[in-house]
């Protein structure tokens, strides 16, 4: 085990710094506000994983060997989005029973789907948590090898292992009190109706005589 995992230790960050320069490359000309997986992501994608560890130890390494990628780019990208899909989707229902009949797209565009980030504090919803760069930051994981030389080679790890995109339950509970309050139905309502109707809501326990209490939108009152 010890022999293993000195040689990956040998061969992956040169083959990791390989991969970079390749996604580099060839997401340089892609839309600035498009949702691309990072260098270490698109190295989690089994087939790319797979293709890189099909080149002997003990053979070089360069982007000769990513040749076959962009060929199959687009199923890939698409392996990648669904897969951190299903990491949001059990994040919002981690119970399966509680999501039987219901598509990702209904359960996305729920007013009360978003998620929190512990590092910024920031709320965020989907597809933009997809890319939240703190999802990504450096974080040492003893118990995956490859994730520990992604870190220490390209300075990032895989999506959300640092477990920083969680939904706050304390938020969710707060909002579906807004939503009862707005007279909406708290489980089928989207968050374009919520925004559409915007209800105002005040602040009682801050009433001043020559101020008046404060008024806030939905996203202002379940904001830290």
């Amino acid at each position: 085990m010890l022999r293993l995992r000195t040689t990956r230790w040998t061969t992956l960050p040169h083959r990791l710094r390989v991969l970079k320069a390749f996604h580099t490359a060839r997401f340089a000309s892609a839309p600035v506000n498009g949702i691309y997986p990072t260098t270490g992501e698109f190295f989690r994608i089994p087939a790319v994983r797979n293709l890189i560890d099909s080149v002997p130890n003990a053979s070089p390494f360069t982007q000769d060997n990513l040749r076959a990628i962009p060929h199959d780019l687009s199923t890939l990208l698409l392996w990648w989005w669904q897969d951190v899909e299903l990491k949001l989707i059990d994040l919002i229902c981690p119970e399966p029973s509680n999501r039987e009949g219901l598509t990702r797209g209904f359960i996305f565009n729920l007013a009360t789907s978003f998620f929190s980030c512990s590092i910024c504090s920031r709320f965020l919803r989907y597809p933009n948590v997809l890319a939240h760069a703190c999802a990504t930051l450096p974080f040492h994981q003893d118990d995956d090898l490859d994730a520990s030389i992604l870190t220490s080679t390209l300075g990032e790890t895989f999506w959300n292992l640092n477990g920083c995109i969680t939904v706050n339950a304390i938020s969710v509970a707060l909002l579906v009190r807004l939503l009862l309050m707005a007279n909406f139905d708290w489980w089928i309502t989207t968050i374009q109706e919520l925004n559409a109707r915007n209800p105002i809501f005040e602040c009682i326990s801050c009433n001043d005589e020559r101020m008046g209490r404060a008024t806030m939108t939905w996203d202002h009152v379940v904001r830290p």
